[in-house]
């Protein structure tokens, strides 16, 4: 390994980027995304955070991160009808948010809404 191609400081630990991304989800949960802030994140994972901005850039790119661990742990359905199919998948994404969280529906479809409502997330796909 040259000199070049070594990295500099130290490795990024998975345990502080799970612990950021478990931060980020209770917060989505208990006060939407329009109330989120990375300061709230940073005192809750207990980081820092410009550590927090080494691993995702912009707010949105971490709030998609976080939603989308509960994605990664969800079937994704295929009943051969989209709409049908992407209902199932928000249900399922969300029952994993809850119970993962150990939160209530109400503050997963308050996350959601807030989601749908936010500009940053309605831009185009």
């Amino acid at each position: 390994m040259s000199e070049k191609s070594k990295k500099r400081g130290r490795p990024r630990s998975e345990s502080t980027d799970i612990s950021i991304l478990k931060a980020t989800r209770a917060l989505m949960m208990e006060s939407g995304i329009n109330n989120f802030s990375m300061d709230d994140v940073a005192a809750r994972a207990g980081v820092s955070k410009p550590t927090i901005y080494l691993r995702w850039k912009t707010k949105e790119e971490l709030l998609s991160d976080a939603f989308g661990m509960a994605a990664d742990q969800t079937v994704i359905p295929d009943t051969g009808n989209a709409l049908a199919d992407l209902r199932v998948l928000l249900e399922n994404m969300l029952h994993s948010s809850r119970l993962a969280l150990e939160s209530p529906a109400a503050s997963s479809h308050k996350m959601v809404a807030g989601m749908l409502e936010s500009p940053q997330f309605a831009g185009p796909v």
